[in-house]
């Protein structure tokens, strides 16, 4: 099943754009992370939508107890 993550501001840390607003993953494995869509013409049908009202998702952190902070 494809789930599509959008409505929030999605950090990649690679590439060339530095924030996206949807990502597509796919059997448990990011495909797609760009525009919504680019997310939503890639999924396949009956793929689930999450709104996510703005939150911010860094995918591939993983959290080993680290207070992240901004300046």
């Amino acid at each position: 099943m494809d789930l599509i993550v959008e409505d929030c501001v999605i950090l990649p840390m690679a590439g060339s754009n530095p924030t996206a607003a949807a990502m597509l993953i796919r059997d448990g494995k990011i495909v797609v992370v760009g525009t919504v869509e680019n997310a939503r013409s890639a999924a396949l049908p009956g793929a689930r939508v999450v709104r996510l009202a703005g939150a911010t998702v860094i995918p591939g952190l993983i959290d080993a107890h680290c207070h992240v902070s901004t300046v």
